[in-house]
């Protein structure tokens, strides 16, 4: 017992000495308020070739002050941090370029200004800052490179960036749906209404003006060879295929008719599947003729669906889903909820096969990514085998370190 006492009054005495102390470092200058003690991922990215993975936001490497920003890029297969760069602020967006050779990050700055850093990645893979410039609005509803440009859309603007010599388009044009960009080629797509009926304009940045797509509307998702699939404008609905910009539509889709949430192409452009508001999820793939129906699913609350090169499955995000109830008091309170989440399913079992609670997913290939937006665990897996899938690396930030470094 007087052992145990001596432990105790150790413990204690240290306390009094080492809280005063670590107060005083953070009050002056030498360390991280407590609402800092660790790192918050807003964003990540894949590199195209799957050579490495970028996480952005808030102290995900150094140890500064709150609010400021990094971007760290770490090993695909392995995790290990390569290299580090520094942002003034926490990274709302990121994008690659189809190769990998360019990244690029969009942040706040002070009032209505906004950070936008493009970074060069070499054949070493050390990222150098090679262009900055500021935008006056926030690119939050498109960001991404398109063949040689970066397109930046947000409160109705839209801002081109030649990336060959950093020249901005006069592209500043009016839109009523967020734009779809092309990751095949050089082309974008903007909603907007004409005599009060929605319309679909296509544009090749590289080459002349836009062109109206005939008897399209929003959703829209480009395939290769400059072929569109999108959402029929005139009844009876539906999807349809158009052999290219401002062409008639080619084909109507078998097994589309009615209203479509949003339409995803995998990233070998050979099939891409659509969502409705009723959970109803159908995958097409692409052929010479035009495209048939290979799954059909229900899977209510999706909001994002793509297929994958991994053999037979299907990537999918399902909304979070609250309800509430009113009391006697008059307040409301939560009666039930479901934390949603992302996870696999097989297209010819039409069942759940890989799934993570309240997550979001990224998919390379037959890596998958694992984040929560706006905590400190990015993990990643092998998905080649649906039924047993492989952790490679899990990361954890601690005062901006890494399990990994």
């Amino acid at each position: 017992m007087r052992t145990r006492g001596k432990i105790l009054g150790f413990v204690f005495l240290a306390a009094l000495v080492l809280i005063p102390l670590s107060c005083f470092y953070v009050l002056f200058g030498g360390g991280r308020s407590f609402w800092d003690l660790r790192g918050a991922i807003d964003v990540i990215v894949f590199d195209p070739l799957a050579r490495w993975v970028a996480l952005g936001g808030r102290d995900v490497g150094t140890a500064r002050y709150k609010d400021h920003g990094d971007v760290k890029l770490c090993d695909m297969k392995t995790g290990k941090v390569l290299h580090l760069v520094a942002l003034p602020d926490r990274p709302w967006a990121m994008a690659i370029n189809h190769n990998g050779t360019l990244l690029s990050t969009y942040a706040p700055m002070t009032g209505s200004s906004y950070d936008l850093t493009v970074f060069a990645i070499p054949a070493d893979g050390t990222p150098v800052r090679a262009h900055e410039q500021t935008l006056n609005f926030p690119s939050k509803d498109a960001f991404g490179f398109v063949g040689r440009y970066l397109v930046c859309a947000g409160e109705k603007q839209l801002a081109v960036i030649d990336t060959t010599d950093w020249t901005v388009l006069n592209t500043v044009r009016s839109y009523t749906q967020s734009p779809a960009l092309d990751p095949f080629s050089e082309r974008i797509a903007l909603g907007q209404e004409s005599n009060g009926y929605p319309v679909v304009l296509c544009w090749n940045l590289g080459a002349g003006e836009p062109k109206q797509l005939t008897d399209a509307k929003l959703p829209l998702a480009f395939l290769p060879h400059d072929k569109l699939v999108a959402a029929l404008s005139r009844e009876p609905g539906g999807l349809a295929l158009w052999p290219e910009m401002g062409a008639a539509p080619h084909q109507s889709l078998p097994d589309s008719t009615g209203e479509w949430s949003g339409v995803c192409v995998s990233k070998d452009g050979q099939s891409f599947a659509a969502w409705s508001g009723d959970g109803t999820v159908r995958v097409w793939k692409c052929d010479p003729r035009g495209a048939t129906v290979v799954s059909r699913l229900s899977v209510p609350r999706v909001c994002y669906a793509l297929p994958t090169s991994v053999a037979d499955a299907l990537a999918l995000e399902v909304e979070r889903r609250v309800t509430m109830k009113q009391r006697s008091d008059g307040g409301s309170e939560v009666a039930s909820y479901d934390a949603g989440g992302a996870g696999l399913w097989s297209m010819s079992q039409g069942k759940r096969m890989v799934w993570f609670e309240d997550r979001d997913i990224l998919i390379q290939g037959s890596l998958l990514a694992v984040y929560l937006r706006g905590a400190e665990i990015v993990s990643v897996w092998d998905v080649s085998n649906l039924v047993q899938p492989k952790l490679l690396w899990e990361d954890r930030w601690r005062h901006g370190g890494s399990l990994f470094e």
